[in-house]
């Protein structure tokens, strides 16, 4: 499981005629603002949110982190999850390279929504914890990232049980001055996973349309861990033998081989003015992964002896997407901005998943095996075939009265989520192909609408109050499965709501108290009533078609300042998670695993899960030239289950993030060039689930080390055109291991890159 497989990039021949739009980033309203990153000649006046606009969730009080797009693309990041790793009040974790998930007050996955210029990435095969389709975000093309933590539900709707990411693509302002054309082209190598970058962006504007196509590869060797840690070769343990009672001694290399993997993607956008006050913006993206290797399955880490399976990956792995925005801001102010959004989306993956056969050398029949056992991989290789098609529209209208200090937003929106899934054996020899039971019930669907509000007050000049509803239905309908597998058809339709509320109080000028409640709702998808099949972990899924939805409810409080050059967020939190829907022990005709070995699970509303703790970001300056910087998250996190699962009445949330910390110091002793160093570390993760936890292969006994890492930057401004970036990461050389993460993470490493711009 080496350097991946290239295959035709087909998905990037796409890109010349997917035009997408979208209501940009947002989580309340915001006032308007001119775009100097942008625009040239006139302020953005269609409300796709640029990267120079502050969030729109820190008007209100929201807890929010946000990251510019020269900020996130000069980390060079592997994943739009690894762009956040050093950031206060998220934590990340991964099963396999590029390929990871951003943990919001605990939760992940399902649970969090993402968002890509308006349009949900959550489709209806979203899995809890893990999955791979954050792989398909491009973290080079976003212009702007933004993660509001908290219920979320009013305005993205289902499953904002614990808040929301949100990804903004560039988009060009209009030229007053005359036709403009100017592009950009980031590179950047990397020692540890050896491996480069390359981002090129072109983008021409006019009076009356603007256009931008960017296109970004890139490609990354195997992962050196620190400390000299060596890790089996997933090849070696072809045809190994092992006597009776021993263990199983593969080649161990100082890589992780299997840990490659190459990405590739391309965005595009068109706008035009159409009349005054009237624009419409085009957009399109694609993404396409060759190999998505499951590292987690091919290698034993903790509490195997070999490996789950011989062959385990997503080959390949792709998502595109094309929508359109029609935004209108009257000059008479019956409202300042109303909105249309329609949009596609499809997401498909093609998963390989080979097993491993255990056998006695000398058997002799009826006789237990005395000698040794080989290991071999299975003649059967099982492939996958799951495609979600999305298809949204959404509409809103936004008003602002500044003198009275009032604002409104109403909107409604529908989504509908189709799925397509096959599955065959083939046998080594490919003499046989016999089909299997598909993941899910081909041509299952969900559908969701609702219709929202919120609204703004002011009650002086010190005290803002916001709150917001929701009106949700929810409809879903599995089709039959024939088969040995067979399962019948339902339908199954609900109505649901949630609200939102807070309060800003600046008691001093600059620092403000703030204040906010809310209620999130997921609605069970297509993979928690029907999924059938493999699951990492050696688990195998069965269908359960008696679940309801999740809900969430939040409150947080903290401290906001903006003093000069000073910055500090400081909340507190706590998060209820109830009838949680989450994987517990069953059985199939009496047995407790499948015949190759993998232990039986379902999904199920067993669990109540309370989680609370706390977050921050601080920067404080010294001074015009330097500062320093403090992140954090803290946080416990309790799950109470059900008697009737079997499982424990209490025990700890499922990969609940240690204490995670990163602390810095920058400063820039002459104009163009900034250096930075950097602590970043997290605690011993003990509070293991029970039973998860404990039988995660990811997941040493015991729990997992902590670990502090040193990193030093310099990035320097060589002309008006020209900058450069030189990283040196972990100095130690220490060996890192994230909570529920399936790999090692690199040691020393150096990174350099380039960023040219021209007019």
């Amino acid at each position: 499981m080496g350097t991946p497989r290239h295959r035709p990039l087909a998905p990037l021949r796409c890109l010349g005629f997917l035009l997408l739009g979208a209501p940009g980033a947002r989580a309340e309203p915001a006032p308007q603002s001119p775009s100097p990153e942008l625009v040239v000649g006139e302020p953005l006046e269609v409300v796709v949110r640029s990267s120079s606009r502050k969030p729109d969730a820190e008007i209100s009080g929201r807890s929010v982190l946000w990251m510019t797009g020269d900020r996130i693309q000069e980390q060079g990041p592997q994943s739009v999850a690894d762009a956040l790793r050093y950031q206060g009040g998220v934590a990340v974790q991964q099963t396999t390279p590029g390929q990871s998930t951003i943990y919001v007050r605990g939760l992940s996955g399902r649970e969090v929504v993402h968002l890509v210029d308006g349009v949900r990435v959550n489709a209806t095969i979203f899995r809890s914890g893990n999955n791979p389709y954050l792989a398909l975000i491009d973290p080079y093309a976003l212009a702007q990232l933004e993660v509001v933590r908290g219920p979320s539900s009013v305005l993205h709707g289902s499953d904002a049980l614990a808040g929301v990411v949100i990804g903004t693509t560039r988009l060009p302002g209009y030229s007053l001055d005359g036709p403009r054309t100017r592009g950009r082209a980031f590179s950047s190598v990397t020692s540890n996973p050896a491996g480069s970058a390359l981002r090129v962006d072109v983008e021409h504007a006019t009076a009356w349309w603007t256009a931008h196509l960017g296109v970004t590869h890139y490609g990354s060797g195997d992962i050196r861990p620190g400390q000299g840690e060596r890790s089996p070769v997933p090849s070696s343990w072809n045809n190994l033998e092992r006597p009776v009672g021993g263990r199983y001694r593969p080649v161990l290399s100082k890589f992780e081989r299997g840990t490659a993997f190459s990405t590739y993607a391309g965005d595009g956008a068109l706008r035009f003015k159409l009349g005054p006050g009237l624009d419409l913006a085009l957009r399109a993206q694609v993404a396409y992964r060759p190999e998505l290797s499951r590292y987690d399955e091919i290698t034993p880490r903790f509490k195997r002896d070999f490996p789950a399976s011989a062959e385990s990956s997503l080959s390949p792995l792709s998502r595109w997407m094309t929508s359109a925005t029609l935004a209108h801001r009257p000059a008479s102010r019956v409202y300042d901005e109303l909105l249309f959004s329609l949009s596609f989306q499809r997401t498909e993956e093609h998963l390989r998943r080979r097993p491993w056969n255990e056998s006695c050398v000398d058997a002799v029949e009826d006789e237990p095996c005395t000698t040794s056992l080989r290991l071999a991989p299975s003649a059967r290789l099982r492939r996958e075939s799951n495609r979600s098609d999305a298809l949204g529209a959404r509409a809103e209208a936004r008003w602002k009265n500044v003198t009275r200090g009032l604002g409104a937003l109403v909107g409604a929106e529908v989504h509908r989520d189709q799925v397509a899934s096959e599955a065959s054996s083939v046998r080594s020899d490919r003499a046989q192909i016999t089909p299997d039971p598909a993941r899910y019930p081909d041509g299952s669907s969900q559908t969701q609408a609702g219709v929202f509000g919120q609204i703004e007050a002011a009650l002086g000049p010190h005290v803002h109050l916001h709150g917001g509803l929701r009106g949700a239905l929810f409809a879903l309908t599995i089709r039959e499965r024939t088969g040995d597998e067979a399962t019948p058809p339902f339908s199954s339709t609900l109505f649901d709501g949630t609200f939102s509320a807070g309060a800003r109080w600046e008691f001093s000028p600059g620092v403000a108290w703030v204040l906010n409640a809310g209620r999130g709702v997921r609605a069970p998808n297509v993979q928690d009533f029907a999924s059938l099949g493999p699951r990492a972990g050696g688990r195998f899924q069965v269908p359960n078609p008696a679940i309801r939805p999740e809900h969430s409810l939040g409150l947080d409080t903290g401290l906001r300042a903006r003093i000069g050059l000073l910055r500090a967020d400081l909340f507190l939190f706590a998060l209820r998670y109830q009838d949680a829907i989450v994987l517990v022990p069953t059985s199939v005709n009496g047995a407790a695993s499948d015949p190759d070995g993998l232990g039986y699970v379902t999904s199920a509303n067993a669990s109540r899960v309370d989680l609370y703790g706390a977050e921050g970001d601080m920067e404080v300056p010294l001074g015009e030239r330097g500062g320093v910087y403090l992140r954090w998250l803290a946080m416990q996190g309790t799950q109470r289950n059900d008697g009737a699962t079997g499982l424990p009445a209490r025990t700890p949330a499922d990969r609940t993030p240690p204490l995670t910390a990163t602390t810095g110091l920058w400063v820039a002793p002459r104009a163009g060039l900034r250096l930075e160093g950097f602590v970043h570390g997290r605690m011993r993760q003990n509070r293991l689930n029970d039973p998860i936890n404990l039988e995660d292969n990811r997941i040493p006994e015991g729990g997992t080390p902590g670990y502090v890492t040193l990193h030093v930057a310099a990035r320097a401004t060589l002309s008006p055109r020209l900058s450069a970036r030189l990283a040196l990461d972990n100095l130690t050389n220490t060996l890192v291991l994230d909570h529920g993460s399936g790999f090692y993470r690199a040691g020393f490493s150096a990174t350099a890159a380039l960023t040219l711009k021209t007019e």
